[in-house]
């Protein structure tokens, strides 16, 4: 059974991250030093082990022992209580770390213990009952060293292959639906429930056993072969029929009045299918599709700062960035057809893999759409449409979700610019009140301009969206979230600020924003970084980006013009960051004072020889230094020269083996000039 595997795949995994959790230095060391019950790690390790081992029988016997269901169902919820409470303990250590052990805690030695020596009660509970419930340790069963290491969801992934044959692949297209058929009804499993089976394509010549009994739902002409009692012809649907069935299948549980813009072509499609309810529902769920194409569609790095805020990235032994692992396992699902490339870097899941993921996801899921009936005390992840104004009585249901991890608004037309704003009590009182929340977007509601100091209250926090709003400044709080990984400020106009403390984010990995902190070089494990504003003041220096060893993707370094000595161009280290493949190196557009000086900072920014673009904006130098143009950088493949007003000879590009793309600008003489391939000397 498929759904057992997805079940017993995601448990197990999560046990295994908290088994290494248990026993990581950073634990020992803590309880060590709290002085804390020492043998209690090593207990609760014991215990999901001991738990662990009979996942793959309960996720057999479910299927007829709705007590081993519940027994699972309620073992994946202590689950999640154990990794919240692993994350607080964490949360501790890296405070002690940052703070010193003098400050005040957080999480006193006491209650530590307690919470630690309830949840191991919880979990021996749960042992208590697998013996009364049969369960047994599977033997025999081994999974390979690879798929034990991929993290539960692509776990999923292979074990819905391996149960279902791949059936799920073919179930997204229309012409396969005889060879999924024929794959179900030769599957040894079918066989061993039915005694007699029967395959028959019926044709006008075929013959029917009078003996047997069948209800037919056929065309006229079959029918008639078939006939032995009096056929019962269905009429046409009525063109308002069609319209409300096909308006069923093409928006779902949304109302048709949400997209007014489309009711009348719908209307005008409903007609042309002629009464057929067949055509009518093969033609919503096509525009469904399409329209969920559009409105759903993400791009690679939104998922994957997505699922590391979520925590289902593990970190890689071997010192692999956890983007690279995360992108990974993005092309695997790719490459198996659970996404679909949409349009150009964006990606949409197809509407039956969503509703595969939406059933197992249900009762830890939930999609807010205002009509709520289900409970949400136990509910993890929520998502739901931003409106134009999002009101308190939107939100009155999530007053009991406690354990919520995702508070994520999406938008039904991205491209669609409107103002839109959240009532503010949202902010003050109810977001604070989600302790567990590790992923939060406030992300397009105009009228956010500050978050509550209670913010500090989200210790578990990983991913925080605020880009698109009118915030004007972080508050202080906000960096004691040591567990921060992903800040999102782009687009942010009015933010005036950000904390002088925010280099205690020491966890944080991608950093978009307009503003460069104070002694930025202390987010030591940044990974992703839109711009650097090269600042005069101590601390803002072009030096800072000297420990940012980990830096990739696209990097921006603007006003160059600010660099003080030359000497210090060469601390930023460009050429030992290996991960970064397009580079902006811009000065400002006023004239240059020392034209030596802005070749010499040039010279000393030589990036590594991976990089695959390269921008120079606003040089003033009279020529370009030796490296630009070496054959060494064979992966360059586009280089734009802008500005370089003073320079009176071009780079030998031609030396260059990869380059596609070069693009030479001149604004101040009113002077553009591009081609694919330049060698030479001559001024341009």
């Amino acid at each position: 059974m498929a759904g057992a595997s997805i079940g017993e795949a995601f448990i197990s995994a999560s046990i295994q991250v908290l088994c290494d959790r248990l026993t990581s230095r950073e634990f020992i060391d803590l309880f060590r030093q709290k002085k804390l019950d020492q043998p209690l790690p090593m207990k609760l390790k014991v215990t999901l082990l001991t738990l662990n081992v009979v996942l793959n029988d309960a996720g057999e016997k479910q299927r007829e022992n709705p007590a081993v269901r519940e027994w699972l169902d309620e073992l994946k919820h202590a689950v999640f209580d154990a990794e919240d409470l692993l994350d607080e303990i964490n949360y501790e250590a890296l405070r002690c770390k940052l703070e010193g052990d003098g400050q005040i805690d957080n999480l006193t030695n006491k209650s530590m213990n307690v919470k630690i020596q309830e949840l191991l009660q919880r979990l021996e509970d749960f042992v208590q009952l697998k013996s009364a419930l049969g369960l047994r340790e599977e033997v025999g069963r081994k999974v390979s060293q690879k798929l034990q290491q991929l993290p539960w969801f692509m776990n999923l992934v292979f074990m819905v292959e391996m149960k279902s044959k791949k059936i799920y692949q073919k179930c997204c297209y229309p012409m396969m639906q005889t060879t999924l058929a024929r794959m179900l009804y030769n599957d040894h499993k079918v066989e061993e429930h039915f005694t007699l089976k029967a395959w028959a394509c019926v044709s006008e010549d075929s013959k029917i056993d009078p003996n047997m009994k069948l209800l037919v739902v056929t065309c006229k002409n079959v029918a008639s072969v078939m006939q032995n009692v009096p056929i019962q012809f269905l009429e046409p649907l009525s063109n308002e029929d069609c319209w409300l069935l096909l308006a069923k299948h093409a928006f779902g549980n949304e109302s048709s009045s949400s997209h007014p813009s489309l009711e009348e072509i719908g209307r005008q499609i409903a007609r042309k299918c002629n009464g057929l309810p067949l055509a009518v529902q093969t033609l919503g769920g096509v525009l469904r599709c399409k329209i969920d194409s559009e409105d759903y569609s993400f791009k690679i790095e939104d998922v994957v700062f997505l699922w590391m805020g979520e925590g289902l990235i593990p970190q890689d032994e071997n010192g692999e960035r956890m983007e690279e692992v995360a992108k990974e396992y993005f092309d695997e699902l790719l490459s198996r057809s659970l996404f679909q490339k949409s349009w150009k870097s964006s990606f949409t899941m197809h509407d039956l893999i969503n509703d595969l993921a939406a059933f197992m996801s249900k009762g830890v899921s939930y999609r807010l759409e205002g009509r709520e009936s289900h409970e949400l005390e136990r509910v993890r992840y929520l998502s739901y449409v931003r409106g134009e104004f999002d009101i308190a009585l939107k939100f009155e249901p999530l007053n009991e979700a406690k354990c919520l991890r995702t508070f994520l608004p999406t938008s039904l037309s991205p491209y669609r610019f409107y103002i839109i704003r959240i009532i503010k009590n949202i902010l003050q009182d109810l977001v604070p009140s989600l302790k567990c929340l590790r992923v939060l977007s406030l992300s397009q509601y105009q009228n956010v301009t500050e978050l509550p100091d209670t913010i500090e209250n989200l210790i578990h926090l990983h991913y925080l969206d605020l880009s698109h709003t009118a915030i004007r400044r972080l508050p202080s709080v906000l960096c004691n979230l040591y567990n921060l990984q992903t800040l999102l400020l782009s687009d942010c106009s009015f933010l005036v600020e950000l904390p002088t403390d925010i280099r205690k984010l020491i966890n944080l990995q991608k950093l978009m924003l307009a503003e460069m902190p104070v002694e930025m070089g202390r987010l030591k494990s940044l990974r992703t970084l839109t711009g650097f504003v090269v600042g005069k003041s101590n601390g803002l220096g072009i030096g800072e980006l000297r420990e940012l060893k980990h830096l990739g993707g696209k990097l921006s370094i603007l006003k160059l013009q600010n660099v003080v000595d030359a000497r210090d161009a060469l601390k930023a280290n460009l050429k030992h960051k290996k991960d970064l493949k397009e580079l902006e190196l811009a000065w400002g557009a006023e004239d240059i004072d020392d034209s030596q000086k802005e070749k010499d900072v040039l010279d000393k920014l030589q990036p590594c020889v991976n990089l695959e673009q390269l921008t120079i904006k606003f040089y003033g130098g009279t020529n370009f230094p030796n490296w630009l143009g070496d054959s060494s950088f064979s992966n360059i493949q586009v280089m734009h020269l802008s500005d370089c007003s003073y320079c009176w000879s071009m780079p030998p590009v031609g030396e260059l083996p990869a380059l596609k793309e070069l693009c030479i600008k001149r604004k101040k003489w009113g002077f553009s000039y591009s081609a694919i391939s330049i060698t030479g000397e001559a001024g341009v």
